[in-house]
């Protein structure tokens, strides 16, 4: 059996100090107690061996014991490489007895002749295969970094165009070139002079080009598209545009090998209205696109012209060097976002599946989470899934009447104790399906990355964290921590928030006349439906919490869902039937047209190539020195983005926006740090190419 190298390996550099012998057993690189062989110098080896054992014995019997018994298989072990020529080594910390806190592992299979290594990388579970080709360098993935509990991607590095590496360097690494970043900063502020403003009353566009829109406030679309047009040549030149519902912009730019999978990226054109009497709160004009202090001002400079302005940018620059994909590259604006995506987005979904079909896209990036800081380090938030959205109407329907006589309780009354009534009776809290990362709340996801990686993380934080994934498996101490652990959260609005349906009265009114009785009290709540919940669930929780309302009155309750369904409660029995009967009126519960189930959660486990490559390009392009490298931490979004119509495009949809600086999102000084859109620049133009060398 010859020596190997590690250096020499296709996984990127490793560092021989991580390759020590930490267990022994048969080696099929499963993590589960392998023998480790360093291929070291042989002193280098042997005293790595010893010192593996001695730790053991020192500091756990028991393993110990299971170490000795490992030992007599040793040579088994060795007999059987030779035979086989294949050997397996694992770099990392792996401690038999407590596999949850093991370090990271690459695992690399070396098989005899000529058939081409597969590499596995994992922290401690198996993953599939990958197989690693003599055009592909494994460092688009690389090893795990420290944190077992919520690994890290090493930053990508991309090996297919040296040219393309020197452009990157010289325009977007950190510190970015400062002539560059001003003609970026120019080209943003262009965009945000344009008043692109989404209204709720904008409900529909006229359905053919040749007849005119009569609403003048959508001619700003018109512009946006004309001032792209004119600031990027390239896109327009190379890439097929397509006006999807008349303002809508779909570009396609066509790769040369057909049998891969698109990827999309998308953003917005529109933005939200200025209030008149914030106006003289501005530092600069809301659209003045005033480029000072290090920053661009203005509406919309974040939300969301600032990705829109990097998709464009960082396109145009890979055309001017001559950049071809192998992948076809979608580039998809709407221009309704702001007000839910029902003309913008929701047609664009529809005219890319009715090209591509169901789940053909291998990957969605669009607006979404951000960086920020938390408990000493620079996270990454990466939105993986979004909550879902409904509004519900509570309508009181009583007997009118002159008001001189009136009844114990009217209206008004008996709809302020349905209000008080919801607002008694919050939704629970939750953590999801707790160990199975396709189940468990997104929000858990990022707090262990923050447990995990936050130097200054609260200690009872860090230990609810770790008890609660050491319980993974023994029911009785898992309830047990993940009680400690919500208890702990729901001091924090945000996090409560998130982990569960949120509820807002937002809207009411009643009566007509103040000496006539009010026949119809209204109240409209809002609902954000938590990512293990449903709009229908959250119906039938409403039903239950307000029909004792109703019996105390003598009411009936009417349900209408939000799937067309009509139910009716009886006061006196509990019983339910299709008609209501005579009583003193109705309490009727109407879901409102547009709601929203919760979005299905994109792959986040280390497996995942979309994620491990859109983690790599966050930790390469959007780092500020080797010390500020950022941590990537799988979340969900406060809002609801256009992603929601793009489920059944993709299984890998992200929600990211690629800034840290900015301020003053649907408010007042809304603005960006010209470094941040730079950086923006320099991660779409990484991510742009790194799919070409990913088997997505």
């Amino acid at each position: 059996m010859e020596k190997a190298d590690l250096n020499s390996l296709p996984v990127g550099k490793v560092d021989k100090k991580d390759c020590i012998v930490v267990g022994v057993g048969v080696g099929d690189g499963d993590g589960d107690g392998d023998l480790a062989l360093t291929f070291l110098e042989k002193e280098e080896a042997a005293s790595s061996f010893r010192r593996s054992r001695r730790v053991l014995l020192q500091r756990d019997p028991a393993a110990a014991a299971a170490w000795w018994f490992s030992a007599a298989r040793v040579l088994i072990f060795v007999a059987a490489a030779a035979a086989l020529a294949t050997v397996t080594i694992v770099c990392g910390g792996v401690r038999p007895r407590d596999r949850n806190s093991a370090g990271p592992l690459i695992s690399v299979r070396l098989p005899a002749g000529d058939r081409r290594p597969s590499i596995r990388l994992g922290h401690p579970a198996p993953l599939p295969a990958i197989p690693v080709d003599a055009q592909t360098s494994f460092q688009h993935y690389g090893a795990f970094e420290e944190g077992a509990a919520c690994p890290q991607q090493q930053p990508l590095v991309l090996t297919r165009d040296p040219e393309l590496d020197a452009v990157y360097a010289s325009l977007f690494a950190y510190p970015a070139d400062e002539a560059y970043s001003a003609t970026v900063a120019s080209k943003l502020s262009g965009l945000v002079q344009i008043p692109s403003v989404s209204y709720d009353d904008m409900t529909s566009v006229p359905p053919e080009e040749p007849l005119p829109d009569t609403d003048p406030r959508r001619k700003f679309f018109d512009d946006v598209r004309v001032y792209l047009a004119k600031t990027y040549p390239l896109v327009h030149k190379h890439l097929r545009l397509e006006v999807v519902n008349r303002y809508g912009l779909v570009f396609t730019w066509k790769g040369e090998a057909a049998e891969l999978k698109p990827v999309m990226f998308t953003a917005h054109m529109d933005v939200v209205p200025v209030p008149t009497e914030t106006l003289d709160r501005w530092t600069y004009p809301p659209f003045g696109g005033v480029v000072a202090d290090g920053f661009v001002w203005g509406r919309g400079s974040v939300d969301c012209k600032t990705q829109l302005t990097a998709l464009m940018e960082a396109t145009e620059t890979l055309l001017h060097h001559n950049h071809k994909p192998q992948r076809t590259i979608i580039i998809a604006f709407g221009f309704d976002e702001e007000i839910s995506g029902t003309l913008g987005a929701k047609y664009i979904a529809e005219h890319i599946h009715s090209r591509y079909g169901t789940h053909n896209i291998a990957m969605i990036l669009d607006e979404g989470s951000s960086l920020g800081e938390a408990h000493g380090a620079t996270f990454a938030y990466l939105s993986v899934t979004e909550k879902g959205y409904m509004n519900v109407m509570v309508n009181v329907e009583t007997a009118g009447g002159h008001s001189s006589v009136p009844p114990e309780h009217t209206g008004i009354g008996i709809l302020a104790d349905a209000v008080v009534t919801l607002e008694r009776n919050p939704f629970p809290m939750s953590l999801g399906v707790v160990g199975d990362p396709d189940r468990e709340s997104a929000l858990l996801s990022q707090l262990r990355c923050e447990a995990a990686h936050g130097p200054t993380a609260p200690a009872d934080f860090k230990r609810a964290i770790q008890d609660l994934d050491s319980s993974v498996g023994h029911p009785n101490r898992l309830n047990k921590a993940k009680s400690k652990l919500l208890h702990l959260l729901a001091k924090n609005p945000v996090h409560k928030s998130a982990l569960s349906t949120t509820q807002a009265v937002d809207l009411i009114s009643g009566g007509v006349k103040v000496n006539a009785l009010p026949e119809l009290s209204s109240a409209t709540a809002n609902y954000r439906v938590a990512a293990d919940s449903s709009v229908g669930l959250t119906e039938k929780a409403l039903l239950r919490v307000l029909s004792p309302v109703a019996a105390r009155y003598n009411l009936t309750v009417a349900q209408e869902t939000h799937d067309g369904k009509t139910l009716a409660v009886l006061p006196s029995s509990g019983s339910t039937g299709t008609k209501a009967v005579a009583t003193a009126g109705t309490l009727r519960l109407t879901t409102l047209s547009t709601f929203l189930d919760p979005a299905p959660r994109t792959p986040s486990q280390p497996s995942s190539k979309p994620f491990a490559l859109v983690s790599a390009a966050i930790r390469h392009a959007l780092a500020r020195g080797s010390d500020r490298v950022p941590i990537v931490a799988p979340t969900l979004p406060n809002g609801n983005t256009d992603t929601r119509y793009f489920h059944g495009l993709s299984r890998h949809v992200f929600r990211f926006t690629p800034v840290r600086g900015y301020a003053g999102v649907h408010t007042v000084d809304e603005r960006v740090p010209v470094a941040d859109v730079v950086g923006a620049v320099g991660f779409f133009f990484e991510l742009i190419r790194g799919v070409d060398e990913v088997d997505l």
